[in-house]
């Protein structure tokens, strides 16, 4: 059986994936979320690393691996389940 690498559906992963940003540069970001009141894309815009079209449409693939993953969650057939517990 193969291994599959779990799918990462937080903003700054989907924006690294996408290479929008770095590592480094998300994890800038991340440590300056602490002492702010700002959300992950605000900082991210405010220092100038994307867009504001970049952050939306990096929200929209977030909804949609979020609801493909909830979605395969829910389709598990409750006989399927039987014995998982």
């Amino acid at each position: 059986m193969m291994y599959q690498e779990p799918v990462k559906t937080r903003l700054g992963d989907i924006l690294v994936k996408k290479a929008l940003i770095s590592d480094e540069q998300l994890q800038f970001a991340i440590n300056s979320q602490k002492s702010s009141h700002l959300q992950l894309g605000e900082i991210l815009i405010e220092m100038g690393y994307v867009t504001q079209r970049q952050i939306n449409r990096a929200l929209t693939v977030q909804s949609k691996l979020r609801n493909a993953i909830l979605t395969s969650i829910l389709s598990l057939s409750p006989l399927a389940l039987v014995g998982c517990g």
